[in-house]
Order: structure tokens, then sequence, then C-alpha cells
């Protein structure tokens, strides 16, 4: 496997919730790491048990394939939903 950035631009980043909605399925296995580039902060990591997701959401219906992390890092304090995020995951 190798590790790629993803990237569409399409996610929703709700910083609020500390909610993103990625507008493709990834396998809870294969997402890596997220960084908000903006910040420079890593918001998302498989191996660090305070970066990862406390609810991890995978949808297929309706034609809209989406992945929803709700992230255990706390964004809401100085993050915007404007802010540039960086995915990567392995892919085949």
């Amino acid at each position: 496997m190798a590790r790629k950035a993803i990237l569409e631009t399409g996610y929703t980043f709700t910083p609020s919730t500390n909610t993103i909605i990625i507008p493709r399925v990834i396998p809870r296995e294969r997402l890596i790491l997220i960084t908000n580039v903006t910040t420079n902060t890593v918001i998302y990591n498989f191996s660090d048990q305070n970066l990862k997701a406390t609810s991890y959401t995978v949808s297929t219906t309706g034609g809209a394939n989406t992945t929803t992390v709700v992230l255990n890092y706390n964004t809401s304090g100085g993050m915007l939903s404007t802010d540039k995020l960086q995915i990567i995951v392995d892919e085949y």
C-alpha cells in the first residue's frame, strides 16, 4: 500500500462539533492522518490515543458515499471551517 493525500477539497469541516465529512468511502483501517495545514496542527493520527476519532461512520445511502469522522481533538478553539485539511490514507 502507498500513502496518499486525498486531493478532493469537497470535505466539510465543522470545528464547533469536531466533525469532518469526506465525500468518499474510507475504511477506518486506511485513514492514517488528518492535519489542519492552515494552523499546522495534527488533529487525527491513527497511532495516537489522544488524536483518534470518537465516532467513525461510513455511509453509502442514496448514492452519496461519505465518511464522517468526529474527532477526539477539540477543534472549536481557534480553527475555522475554511481551514485547509490534509487527509492521508493508505491506498493500493
